[in-house]
């Protein structure tokens, strides 16, 4: 949620880096991919729930997380390029400040010149975190990779489908476009951590993400993506047209896991939903698309939400036949990263 780190002021009431109404389009009028994290202060405490702090600690203890992962696993992380690329430095820093063992990870990016990134930085420490032993490919979506910087919803695709290709088959098809890395096998979890407007994506864009999701899910692969930061509207602060609900892709997307953010058990506190009303950076972002039907799997939350008092009470505009979404959420506050050589606090539904 922030392009170098610096602006943050712990208000969270913008999706792009640098507009308030959340849109933010390539000079060719493409989409940009934004990330969603946002900064909330500078520290060096690693005290946890003392401290109400989110840890790895924290984590594995309230969530009761006991597994380690394993090295025969791989885990991709699709992250937006806006803010840089993963720091191996950062990433060895924060494994030796919480006892981590060293992090085995893939990342194309990390020998270019770019700034280390804090949404990379977030995504890979804590993925590394709750499975050390997996294998990390930080794999960024838009600008600022070796990708260009139009169509990357299609370019990030063609790596999923890469993966599941008979090697033979790769070279011809891609045109020796795509890194060996990226096609040397299907991971069993890709977490995106980045969001457009759906609004702004091309019909015939959700038609081929979808497409190779469901295709992703017969591999047995897991994609999770991260609900937004700005709540259902996506905008805090009016535009021409007032405020207006704005689901977000590919977390609207129905074959993926969408996760929101809560706040809660960095304090010792009952979990509820991370709101910028509460004290948060952020407010969890979901609702209802405006261009994927709703799925017969979510029927009986869908109706129960919409027959609620929160439901019923919630402003009319959305589309309440639309895929609901997020489908879970879970601690999304007060996250300790180190970015730039420095302990950071940080929240986010990444």
């Amino acid at each position: 949620r922030t392009d170098d780190g610096t602006n943050a002021q712990g208000q969270g009431s913008t999706t792009s880096a640098t507009t308030t109404s959340g849109r933010r389009l390539q000079s060719s009028g493409e989409p940009t991919a934004e990330p969603m994290v946002n900064i909330v202060s500078l520290g060096q405490c690693t005290g946890g729930q003392a401290n109400n702090l989110t840890t790895p600690g924290v984590l594995r203890r309230v969530y009761n997380i006991t597994g380690q992962g394993s090295p025969a696993l791989t885990e991709w992380v699709v992250t937006s390029g806006v803010g840089g690329a993963l720091s191996p430095s950062d990433l060895a820093q924060f494994a030796a400040t919480f006892g981590l063992p060293s992090a085995t990870v893939v990342c194309p990016a990390c020998s270019s010149t770019q700034a280390a990134g804090l949404e990379s930085n977030l995504d890979v420490e804590y993925i590394h975190a709750i499975s050390p032993t997996t294998t990390t490919l930080d794999n960024m979506a838009g600008k600022g990779n070796y990708y260009s910087e139009n169509q990357f919803l299609s370019r990030w695709i063609k790596n999923l489908w890469c993966a599941a290709m008979d090697p033979q088959d790769r070279d011809s098809f891609f045109n020796g476009q795509l890194p060996d890395e990226l096609c040397e096998s299907p991971p069993v979890v890709v977490s995106i951590s980045w969001a457009v407007r759906e609004s702004d994506v091309a019909d015939v864009s959700i038609e081929l993400f979808n497409y190779y999701a469901s295709y992703a899910g017969l591999l047995g692969v897991t994609l999770v993506a991260a609900s937004g930061d700005g709540g259902a509207g996506d905008v805090m602060e009016a535009d021409s047209c007032g405020k207006s609900y704005e689901p977000l892709f590919p977390a609207s997307s129905p074959y993926v896991t969408a996760v929101g953010a809560t706040q809660g058990i960095e304090s010792g506190l009952p979990e509820v939903a991370c709101s910028a009303g509460t004290g948060a950076a952020i407010t969890s972002g979901g609702g209802f698309s405006t261009m994927q039907s709703a799925q017969p799997w979510q029927a009986a939350a869908i109706a129960g939400y919409l027959g609620s008092a929160v439901g019923t009470a919630a402003r009319t505009g959305y589309t309440a036949s639309g895929r609901g979404y997020p489908d879970l959420a879970l601690a999304g506050h007060n996250y300790q990263v180190v970015s730039g050589g420095q302990m950071r606090v940080v929240d986010g539904t990444s």
